[in-house]
């Protein structure tokens, strides 16, 4: 009689105790499944969040740390900035897709008029009207000054690295060429509504203001509102006009996400949304250029540069966009070692926070539940497996006295183990998958629940150099529906593998307790 005949009389002959192993192997592969399914479920769902957060860092000084180490004698001006050489080293690591380097000078216009946004008041935070939040959409002649005031991006990449973060989108004309930021062309690109409320297009020249103000002066006999005291020639040390060539207009490329900031970061947010439509992107050079000629200035009348309201240090500010979102951890470690003490990168990740918090307490109770039923399965099948076959020693021993092999006779016990195991996994896996869906959903959307709730206002910690690019912290509705705890290959793949794994390392007890059986020793 062939092994697998006689595995199956054996089986059929058995019944009951089979039975305990089938019902056995079934609950403990149902758990196992489940556990698998939810960490499979866990770590696509943390990869479809990662994959929605903005690949896009900056270089921030962290305040915590500096005054941890060295007290309130720290002020960030007293400390180094990261060097030029240092942010492009950060810029040049793997992990950057594009890098920009940024100067903001502010300039001035007597003519040209802000262009202006739709609020829509019905998504106003709770508390907010358009007349508390006024200052944050209205230009300055909105609000009463004699003086338009822009404030410029001066850039050193050409093809402005703000295209490739998704923030805007070249509508018309071109970026800089690498000759312009070399020599300083006096070329700027502006943005579609501006250039549509200023009757701009690709050719036109306009003129600003580069203006020297004595602040002091401005502080003790003006109005008390900078201002409205910017275009009194008293205040004035030094003035030129620029002229500059619009070679390109931009879109502004999203909406704005009223519901992505929170308390006072909302007007700040919403004050950056409507800069954003007034933006004007220049070669780095002429914004240098226009700081300078302010310094230049100030130093002339030996007044310091760090008066009250002057917004023109030249504060370098930073943006790199990576290839990949799900290596902003990596990209933030590389950075650091290339960084000054206290700098580090700030991204976006902190408003998920919540969400990734969620998704790893899941992460670590659906390993914790996989480690455990693997150690359980192990240990209960091996003490089963052994009661079962001290029950049939004797039927062994004959089988060895009637000249049957011990290699023989191991099979066919691997047979009908596996034979049954075989059954009780196929069963486990439409149990186990439903197990999944029901428990772990519910247990992830009240993380998902109670982490948001408990979380305070991540907004407040995003770097204000990104804060445009905060989509919000996403809905419980949302990540669960990124939830999918459907099986999969890969999942069925790993249950398979696990579970055969299991079976064969609960069999070695077994059948080391086979081998070393002899025929006299059972019989006798």
């Amino acid at each position: 009689m062939n092994l697998f005949k006689r595995a199956l009389i054996n089986i059929v002959r058995k019944p009951a105790s089979n039975a305990i192993l089938l019902v056995l192997i079934f609950s403990l592969g149902t758990i196992l499944l489940g556990a698998i399914s939810v960490r499979n479920a866990i770590i696509a769902t943390e990869e479809s969040v990662m994959m929605r957060i903005p690949s896009v860092a900056t270089l921030e000084f962290d305040h915590q740390a500096a005054y941890a180490n060295l007290g309130d004698e720290v002020w960030q001006e007293q400390l180094s900035q990261p060097t030029v050489e240092e942010m492009f080293a950060v810029g040049n690591l793997p992990y950057v897709r594009a890098y920009d380097l940024i100067l903001h000078p502010t300039f001035y216009s007597r003519n040209l008029l802000w262009s202006k946004i739709d609020i829509d008041e019905e998504r106003l935070p709770l508390g907010e009207n358009l007349s508390s939040i006024s200052w944050a959409f209205q230009g300055a002649r909105e609000r009463g000054a004699e003086i338009e005031i822009f404030s410029g991006n001066g850039v050193s990449n050409p093809n402005i690295t703000d295209i490739d973060a998704g923030l805007i989108t070249l509508g018309d004309g071109r970026t800089f060429t690498q000759a312009e930021l070399d020599n300083n062309a006096m070329v700027v690109v502006i943005s579609q509504a501006f250039a549509t409320t200023n009757d701009l297009f690709v050719g036109s020249v306009i003129e600003f203001e580069n203006i020297a103000h004595d602040y002091y002066t401005m502080a003790r006999e003006g109005t008390g509102v900078f201002e409205l005291d910017r275009h009194d020639a008293q205040f004035i040390l030094d003035s030129r006009l620029l002229e500059l060539e619009v070679i390109g207009i931009f879109d502004v490329a999203n909406e704005f996400v009223y519901e992505a900031h929170e308390g006072w970061r909302f007007s700040e947010a919403l004050s950056g949304r409507v800069g954003l439509y007034n933006r004007i992107y220049m070669p780095i050079g002429v914004a240098e250029d226009m700081m300078n000629f302010v310094s230049d200035v100030l130093a002339y009348f030996e007044i310091e540069l760090t008066g009250i309201g002057t917004n023109e240090s030249q504060w370098l500010s930073s943006i790199y966009v990576l290839y990949d979102s799900r290596d902003l951890e990596a990209f933030s470690v590389a950075a650091s070692a290339l960084l000054p003490e206290f700098w580090e990168t700030g991204d976006l990740l902190v408003a998920f926070a919540p969400i990734v918090s969620s998704m790893d307490t899941m992460l670590q109770v659906a390993d914790l539940i996989q480690w455990v039923t693997i150690v359980a399965t192990v240990f209960v099948l091996t003490l089963l497996i052994i009661l079962f076959l001290r029950d049939r020693r004797h039927e062994i021993g004959i089988y060895m006295a009637l000249g049957d092999k011990k290699f023989r006779v191991v099979v066919q016990i691997l047979m009908e183990i596996g034979l049954v195991a075989s059954v009780g996994l196929v069963v486990s896996i439409f149990a186990g998958n439903l197990l999944a869906d029901a428990i772990s959903r519910q247990m992830f959307e009240q993380q998902l629940t109670e982490q948001i709730q408990d979380a305070e206002n991540v907004s407040e910690l995003i770097p204000w150099e990104l804060i445009l690019f905060n989509p919000g912290m996403m809905s419980v509705e949302e990540t669960l529906a990124m939830h999918d705890v459907s099986l999969g290959f890969d999942t069925m793949i790993i249950f398979v593998s696990v579970g055969v794994g299991v079976i064969l390392i609960s069999t070695i007890m077994p059948i080391w307790y086979v081998v070393k059986l002899e025929p006299k020793e059972i019989l006798l």
